[in-house]
This record gives C-alpha cells, sequence and structure tokens, in this order.
C-alpha cells in the first residue's frame, strides 16, 4: 500500500473509531474526560513529532530498531487526531441541524465538542506540527531556497510564507485569533498543494500540507460552531 492510500484509510477507519465511540457513549462525565485525554495524547504525540524532527536536524536520531518502531507508532497515533478532528467537525455541523440536536445528538456528544479541551488538543497539534516545519524548512534552507525558485518563486516569498506560517502557528493559542490565524494557514496550505501539483510532484509530497489542511479546517468548523455554551437537547 503507497503512502497516500495509507494516509487516506487510516484517516478513515480513525474517524469512523472515533464517531462511533463518540455516539455509543451517553455519559457527559465521560465525555469530558475523552477530550482531557485527547489534549493530553495531542500533547504528548506532537512533542514526540517534534523531538524527533529535532533529534534529525542535529544528526542525533537514533537507527536502531526500537525508534523504529517508536516512530511507526507515532505515525499511525496522529492518524486518531484527524479522525478525531474530523469526527469534531461533523458532529459540529450536524449539530446546526435542529433535526440532529433533537433526535441524534444526546448531551454527551454536545459535552464533547463543546469541551474546550478537544479544540485545544487539535489546535496543539496544528500549532506544534508548524513549528517542527519551520526547524526543518530553516535546517535545509538551500534546498528549500531551489525548490522556491524552481517553482517560480522567489527566495524572499519563501521567508515570509515561513513567518506568517510561524505567527499562524503562534495565532492558534489565542482564542480570539484562532479562526483568522486558522483560515491564513489554510490558505497557505492549499498553496503548498497547489504549488505541488503544479511542479507535477507525486501526491505524496502534498500529504503533510493536506493533513495540515484537514486539520485547520476542522480547526475553523469547531471553533466557530462547535465551542461555547452547549445546547440542551430537546426532548
Amino acid at each position: 500500500m503507497n503512502e497516500t492510500a495509507s494516509f487516506i484509510l487510516f484517516a478513515l477507519i480513525a474517524t469512523l473509531i472515533v464517531l462511533v465511540f463518540t455516539f455509543w457513549n451517553h455519559s457527559v462525565k465521560t465525555s469530558k474526560k475523552t477530550a482531557r485525554v485527547f489534549y493530553l495524547l495531542s500533547l504528548f504525540l506532537s512533542s514526540g513529532a517534534l523531538i524527533n524532527i529535532i533529534l534529525s536536524v542535529f544528526g542525533l536520531r537514533p537507527t536502531n530498531e526500537a525508534f523504529r518502531l517508536w516512530r511507526q507508532a507515532l505515525f499511525h497515533a496522529d492518524r486518531l487526531i484527524i479522525g478525531t478532528g474530523i469526527s469534531s467537525a461533523v458532529l459540529s455541523l450536524l449539530n446546526t441541524s435542529r433535526h440532529f440536536r433533537s433526535r441524534m445528538a444526546t448531551e454527551s456528544v454536545q459535552s464533547f465538542i463543546s469541551s474546550p479541551y478537544l479544540l485545544k488538543g487539535v489546535c496543539l497539534s496544528v500549532s506544534i506540527s508548524f513549528f517542527g516545519i519551520e526547524i526543518g524548512k530553516s535546517a535545509h534552507d538551500s534546498e528549500m531556497r531551489l525548490f522556491f525558485l524552481g517553482s517560480d518563486y522567489t527566495v524572499w516569498f519563501m521567508y515570509l510564507i515561513m513567518a506568517l506560517e510561524t505567527l499562524g502557528a503562534i495565532g492558534l493559542f489565542v482564542s480570539r485569533i484562532i479562526v483568522p490565524s486558522a483560515l491564513g494557514l489554510a490558505i497557505i496550505m492549499f498553496g503548498a498543494i497547489y504549488t505541488h501539483y503544479r511542479n507535477n510532484d507525486p501526491f505524496s509530497d502534498s500529504l503533510d500540507a493536506l493533513r495540515l489542511l484537514i486539520l485547520l479546517l476542522c480547526v475553523i468548523i469547531v471553533k466557530v460552531l462547535g465551542t461555547g455554551p452547549k445546547t440542551s437537547v430537546e426532548p
């Protein structure tokens, strides 16, 4: 199975698992705990991925089997972040429907999508991912220059994008500017995907940008529709 197919398959499986669990659970207390656990999982996985990038940049990454398995575990566990993000966005959209709230949505579902820990977990994952990307770009400055020049962009534009990505990643930690920050980063990620497409690069080169674009759209949807006071379930 190639990298693209693997990404799509595991993302769909993770989304289905989270949706099934969310609908199966009818405890508000469990929903709140699940959101907190998701936040801690996001922190753990994001920190692990960032450490992996830093070790790689400084040439300190181990080559033993244990570390290889650790990286593989991070890769697959990360799909749970995507699945949770997509599920939360879908539930937030459905929650705008009166029929969904009255027929299908339970208080536990609404407690989960309105939990601040849910949004914080997704934002944390995206933000740290961007920090890792900027570290990687800085460490491979000459390669990045060649890529931008080969894509008919200027070097100053590369540094502008890096600065905007860094500012956007910081903005995801500030509640008031989460939506504009996520929107700006989403536009940049769409541009990255388009650039790879225009360059006739293999689609696998766009997977990181696609992953972040999906999560950024989920952040916007959950922030706008999912957070805030919970809507009581109508009889």
